[in-house]
């Protein structure tokens, strides 16, 4: 009796630790991750970029991206975590044509947080918006 009870602790403790360790190896991959430049079609219109997130596992969910010493909620469209910059001068935005950034967020209906520091961000498209007509034309 004593044996059987040993071994229903031991099967019972494996169980356990099979599942923490499948807890912990939890896929943070991205998908897909871009951002495109609007260009504005005057000079003192300014330049913004729009970053686009996809995880791979969709338990994750992406709640702030930091970029360039601004700090951006994401949201959820059409299957993408977003976010745009504020406009800026290009001298500021400079011409990289890609990104490092920081992703904050969590995992759904779990308690855990997520960090991510993502070197290479690519940029997808520049964006060259049309001048602005004049008013009274």
């Amino acid at each position: 009796m004593r044996y059987i009870l040993i071994l229903l602790l031991i099967g019972l403790g494996a169980c356990k630790s099979k599942q923490k360790l499948r807890q912990k190896s939890i896929n943070l991959d991205l998908e897909e991750l871009y951002f495109d430049r609007q260009i504005g079609g005057t000079q003192a219109a300014g330049v913004n970029e729009i970053y686009y997130f996809r995880p791979v596992n969709p338990q994750i969910e992406l709640y702030t991206l930091k970029v360039q010493g601004q700090e951006l909620s994401l949201e959820f469209v059409n299957g993408y975590y977003r976010a745009a910059t504020e406009l800026r001068s290009a001298d500021q935005v400079g011409s990289a044509s890609w990104r490092s950034v920081e992703l904050f967020g969590g995992l759904k209906n779990a308690d855990r947080q997520i960090h991510l520091e993502v070197d290479s961000v690519a940029l997808r498209e520049e964006i060259f918006m049309p001048a602005a007509i004049p008013s009274g034309r």
